[in-house]
């Protein structure tokens, strides 16, 4: 449901959050034999270890499976995107040979069109709507701004001339309105909302 977030614990120990919108099934036998599950949406995995019985996330666009370890999967019928904590995944359509990737900590992946992505460095937000933690280290304004978006829900337009300005902050469990009082003090750069819409807009840096 919107704005609900579940925290689970599977049979074998395993901990998933589930974000909001988030369908998670698995079977009765789950556990016994195989670790199965389906996702459509977003969660955060901390996979139970077991060198026998590797877990697997099935959704409409990827497989990922792993023996123990933790990440952030997000799923739906068209993409897969997968940010890698701790351990190693194999992640994308396992059955066919170039169409996977094998990650491991501090690593990212994305899965459209039948196709992987070259594994990228982590998004250190990817998780941010878990622990309500949003973190910048000299990050452009054009990217601060898509993390706000997708934390909070809303929508900004960034002015262009302020697009490339950078951010260096630390954000914990803080308010859009704080945040954005923050960013206007050390980016020199105003905001104002109309129409639902917050515009970002400043003389550049």
């Amino acid at each position: 449901k919107s704005g609900e977030m579940k925290e689970l614990v599977l049979a074998d120990g395993t901990e998933v959050s589930l974000n909001e919108n988030t369908t998670f099934k698995y079977s009765e036998e789950f556990g016994s034999d195989k670790r199965v599950v389906f996702l459509e949406g977003e969660a955060f995995f901390n996979v139970a270890k077991d060198k026998q019985r590797p877990f697997t996330i099935k959704s409409t666009t990827a497989t990922t499976r792993v023996l123990g370890t933790s990440f952030n999967l997000r799923a739906n019928s068209s993409e897969a995107k997968i940010d890698v904590y701790s351990g190693k995944v194999e992640f994308g359509i396992l059955s066919k040979k170039n169409n996977h990737v094998i990650l491991t900590k501090g690593q990212s992946a994305d899965f459209k069109d039948g196709v992987t992505s070259g594994i990228r460095l982590l998004n250190s937000n990817a998780d941010a709507w878990k622990t309500g933690q949003l973190k910048f280290e000299g990050t452009p304004m054009a990217k601060v701004v898509l993390a706000l978006e997708k934390q909070y829900h809303v929508k900004i337009e960034c002015d262009k001339k302020i697009a490339s300005c950078t951010i260096t902050s630390t954000f914990d469990n803080e308010s859009l309105k704080e945040i954005l009082k923050v960013i206007e003090t050390i980016a020199q750069i105003k905001s104002e909302k109309k129409d639902g819409v917050i515009y970002l807009s400043g003389s550049g840096c």
